[in-house]
C-alpha cells in the first residue's frame, strides 16, 4: 500500500512537471504543491533509480531556462529545493557510489603515467584504487580534497540540504568546514573514520592549485567568515554554507566543480560537488 501511494505520488509529480513549459520564466504556483510528496520519497526512498533520474532530467530542463543571474522567484525556489532533494537522494545513495568510484577508478586505470600527471596529479603518486577498508588513518585525504558526507545536513533560511561538505587544509591532519553554530574553522580532520564519505579530487588541477585551493579556505576561517543562511545566494563571499565554501575555493583557481552551475543565485549543494565533469571521486566508504 505504502508503494502504490509513494509510486502515485511520484507520478503526479512528472505529469506537473511535464504541464509546465521549459521555456517559461514564471514557475507554476502548482510546483510548491508537490514539496510534500517530494519529502515522502525522500523518506521512504522506494522510488526506483531510473525514476529518479527520469525526474532530475526534466527538472534540469526546467531550472536551465530560468535566469539565476538575480534572485530567483519563490515558486523557483521551491522548484530548486524539489531538484536538490531528489538529486542528493540519487547521489547520497550506496549503489551509485560504488558504481561512480567504480567508473572513476577505471578511467584512471586505463590512462598511462604520462595521462596521469596531467589530468590526476595526485593519483600518480597515491593510487585511487586503494581500498577503503585500508584507510590507515583517522584522516582522509590531502591538501585541497573535497570530503562530502551523506548523513549530515547543512540548513538555511527555509532550506534543508541533505549532505556536508570540508576541504582538506594543506595540513591533512584538519579541514575547513562551515557549519551553523560556528561558522568557517578549522577542525581535525576525522573524516578517515566516518562511514557514508566520498573523497572527491578535481581533474587537471595541479598542485598548486590544491594547495590555493586549500589557503583560501585557511583564509576565510582565519576572518572569521560567519555562515550563509541564505543558500540561493551561492555568489557571495561575506559568508559560507559548507559546500558554497568549497565551490569558491575551487571556483577562484578557475575550476568549477558545481555540477550543474546555473549561476550565482542557485545554490550547490554538498551532492552537486559529486560525480560532475570536472571532479572524479578517489574514495569511497559506505
Amino acid at each position: 500500500m505504502k508503494n502504490r501511494k509513494v509510486f502515485t505520488t511520484f507520478v503526479c509529480i512528472i505529469l506537473v512537471l511535464a504541464s509546465i513549459s521549459s521555456s517559461a520564466l514564471a514557475v507554476d504556483d502548482t510546483v510548491k504543491k508537490i514539496m510534500p510528496g517530494v519529502r515522502e520519497i525522500k523518506k521512504d526512498g522506494v522510488i526506483s533509480k531510473e525514476t529518479k533520474e527520469m525526474s532530475l532530467e526534466e527538472l534540469q530542463k526546467l531550472l536551465q531556462s530560468i535566469d539565476f543571474s538575480k534572485e530567483p522567484s519563490e515558486e523557483e525556489k521551491a522548484l530548486l529545493e524539489t531538484y536538490y532533494i531528489l538529486d542528493s537522494n540519487l547521489v547520497f545513495n550506496d549503489e551509485y557510489a560504488k558504481e561512480i568510484y567504480q567508473r572513476d577508478c577505471n578511467e584512471i586505470n586505463s590512462l598511462s603515467e604520462e595521462q596521469k600527471e596531467q589530468l590526476y596529479y595526485k593519483e600518480s603518486v597515491e593510487y585511487c584504487s586503494q581500498a577503503a577498508e585500508t584507510q590507515g588513518s583517522s584522516s582522509l585525504g590531502t591538501y585541497g580534497d573535497i570530503l562530502v558526507s551523506f548523513t549530515s545536513s547543512s540548513f538555511g533560511y527555509n532550506w534543508g540540504l541533505p549532505g556536508h561538505a570540508a576541504i582538506v587544509h594543506t595540513n591533512s591532519r584538519y579541514t575547513i568546514e562551515s557549519f551553523p553554530n560556528g561558522g568557517v574553522r578549522i577542525y581535525t580532520n576525522n573524516w578517515g573514520s566516518k562511514t557514508k564519505v566520498y573523497g572527491v579530487r578535481v581533474k587537471g588541477a595541479s598542485s598548486n592549485s590544491y594547495t590555493r585551493a586549500a589557503q583560501y579556505a585557511i583564509s576565510q576561517a582565519n576572518q572569521g567568515k560567519k555562515y550563509n543562511w541564505i543558500f540561493i545566494n551561492k555568489g557571495t563571499t561575506g559568508s559560507f554554507y559548507c559546500s558554497q565554501l568549497v565551490w569558491r575555493a575551487w571556483k577562484n583557481q578557475g575550476f568549477e566543480v558545481d555540477r550543474m552551475n546555473l549561476g550565482n543565485w542557485e545554490p550547490v549543494s554538498p551532492a552537486e560537488l559529486v560525480g560532475g565533469s570536472r571532479t572524479y571521486v578517489f574514495y569511497y566508504r559506505g
